[in-house]
């Protein structure tokens, strides 16, 4: 680390505190986690999906589209994000749609199959659990409707948009 020697007598008490958070900053750990800086362009969904481009001034907005998780560094980050959502939207639906009359994924007494990626086979298959329920996990009733998502809304966007394989 490079070490500074600096002669403070010929700073104003006013210049040597504003210095002294300047020092304070430069020694704070770098957050691994992204957050635009002052002036700096993120993207975030608006009303209807519709991707806008706004410019880091800190405000509310900024604040709130960043606490929300709504605050991206490229339109390719924001385009995956829009169509991880869709995926995720589509395959719910299905459930929904196809799952047996009364299906409850808190029932303890009956299997909830999902879908699960192997590292080592490099694939996504269809698990079960009774009792174990997975968090934002879409649960169908059958092995067979699980199946028949996967040809719905296809292998390659479930692996891309929801386990993240490239």
């Amino acid at each position: 680390m490079d070490e500074i020697k600096l002669n403070l007598e010929n700073l104003t008490i006013e210049e040597r505190a504003q210095l002294m958070e300047l020092v304070e900053k430069c020694n704070q750990k770098k957050s691994k986690v992204w957050k635009p800086d002052l002036n700096e362009t993120y993207y975030t969904l608006d009303t209807g999906n519709s991707i806008a481009d706004y410019m880091w001034e800190g405000s509310d907005y900024d604040n709130s589209s960043y606490e929300i998780g709504n605050c991206y560094r490229t339109e390719e980050e924001i385009n995956f994000e829009l169509e991880k959502r869709k995926v995720k939207v589509e395959l719910q639906r299905f459930a929904d749609e196809n799952n047996e009359d009364g299906f409850n994924a808190f029932d303890s007494n009956k299997n909830k199959y999902f879908f699960a990626y192997s590292i080592n086979n490099k694939k996504i298959y269809i698990d079960n659990y009774r009792s174990t329920l997975f968090g934002e996990q879409i649960y169908f009733s059958s092995e067979e409707i699980a199946d028949k998502a996967i040809g719905f809304v296809g292998e390659n966007r479930i692996e891309k948009y929801i386990f993240g394989v490239k």
